[in-house]
């Protein structure tokens, strides 16, 4: 749909005008471009004037156009955030069909303001390498198991890394811990004793990836792959909350990081239970209360229950 969208938009852009989005939609919603050249969405309804807020990358006007209707306006200030600016505009056009005309300015309100959270930037810090990689697996485990899996909502619902938990995956009776690791690499480090440790059976999940400075046709960077997951999601909540957790690890889209390109290998999945090689919490000796150890993986593939 954000291909649409966007298409709705180029059709007035060598003019500055604006197009009635549909016309069997309830509420007047028009696409195009302001006098200053901004990509806009301007909204027609009844109603009376609410507070709202812009964010630095959405300017939003709410102001009189008669004495019964209202008018909103969003205009996009940074071109860097416009594929969630498509993506926001379509989910206000889809999800305002079933609002009355009466709460119809109170439900734009209250979305926009969800969506304004996600076009903030939490931190100018970058993320490093290091979490790139890490961050990276997490996501393609998400995308080429979970979501083909569970579905988009349960998936990312599952996704528990971001929120610091001891498992990366948690769903149902049974969870995934990912670790990504280098083309070549010899072994995994398991960062605490509750990422493996659990009385339930469970799957490592080892992330083959290889840097390259290449451009070549199967190279990702983090920012690309963020989008192609964002643009498959097609329900709000989920798309939200999928934002949410990337702000909590403190991932905002920055061109920095398209500078770092990876290759993907592959993903071997390993079950966990029984004799596999891992510390227990119960074979701890009174006073430890941190520990990490390495995995070398040439001695775990008894236990390889799939992967590609």
């Amino acid at each position: 749909m954000n291909v649409i969208i966007k298409e709705k938009f180029q059709l007035e852009k060598e003019n500055n005008t604006f197009r009635r989005v549909d016309r069997n939609h309830h509420i007047d919603i028009f696409l195009g471009y302001n006098e200053k050249g901004f990509a806009t969405m301007v909204i027609i309804t009844e109603g009376n004037i609410q507070k709202i807020d812009s964010s630095r990358s959405i300017e939003v006007r709410m102001f009189n156009k008669n004495a019964s209707e209202v008018t909103i306006t969003f205009s996009l200030l940074d071109n860097d955030k416009e594929t969630m600016f498509y993506k926001f505009c379509d989910d206000i056009i889809e999800s305002s069909r079933k609002v009355s005309k009466e709460n119809c300015i109170k439900f734009i309100v209250s979305r926009w303001d969800k969506w304004r959270s996600m076009f903030k930037r939490s931190t100018n810090e970058l993320l490093s390498e290091n979490q790139i990689i890490g961050l990276l697996g997490e996501l393609i485990f998400l995308r080429n198991f979970m979501i083909p899996k569970f579905g988009y909502e349960m998936s990312i619902k599952a996704w528990m890394g971001p929120e610091k938990a001891h498992k990366d995956f948690e769903i149902g009776d049974t969870w995934y811990e990912v670790k990504t690791i280098r083309q070549g690499g010899l072994t995994v480090k398991i960062s605490s004793v509750e990422q493996l440790a659990s009385k339930i059976k469970g799957h490592l999940e080892v992330i083959i990836l290889d840097i390259t400075n290449e451009e070549v046709d199967n190279a990702i960077s983090l920012n690309t792959y963020i989008d192609g997951i964002q643009q498959e999601i097609t329900e709000f909540e989920s798309y939200y909350l999928f934002a949410e957790k990337l702000r909590c690890i403190g991932y905002f889209d920055d061109e920095e990081y398209n500078n770092y390109k990876f290759k993907y290998i592959t993903t071997k999945s390993y079950s966990v239970e029984g004799d596999f090689p891992r510390i227990l919490e119960d074979e701890l000796k009174p006073g430890i209360v941190k520990l990490s150890y390495d995995i070398l993986i040439k001695d775990i593939d008894e236990y390889i229950c799939g992967g590609e």
